[in-house]
This record gives C-alpha cells, structure tokens and sequence, in this order.
C-alpha cells in the first residue's frame, strides 16, 4: 500500500509502474497531480480517493493520461 496525502506540489506519479508489487494506490487530497503513468499492468491495483479530473485514466485501462 502506497498512502500519499496532501502533497501540494505534486504533478505526476512517473516511476510508480515499476513498483510490480503495489496493491493499493491512496490518493487523498492530491489536486495538483495532473498526470497518471501507464499502470494497466498492475491488475489486481486497488486506487482510492482518486481526484475526480483524474477519472479517464482509470475510465481509460489506467493507461498513461495526462491533463
């Protein structure tokens, strides 16, 4: 599980598909984050508190989406 909170500057989440083994993406409050990385591989991932300007990416297959 990855629980990343409040993190005002924070655009992008680049890196985070080589983390094969993460179960559970929490994203809370997180409204500066304006791009998503292609994470369809990681198919049994759990995202919550996803912002909502963020929902095509996971609409999309949680491929790689930016605003």
């Amino acid at each position: 599980t990855l629980t990343l909170k409040k993190l005002e500057s924070l655009a992008s989440l680049e890196g985070l598909s080589g983390c094969t083994a993460l179960q559970t993406l929490r994203l809370y409050g997180l409204y500066s984050l304006t791009s998503m990385p292609d994470l369809s591989s990681l198919t049994d991932l759990k995202v919550k508190e996803l912002p909502a300007k963020l929902k095509p990416w996971e609409d999309g297959g949680r491929k790689r989406f930016s605003l």
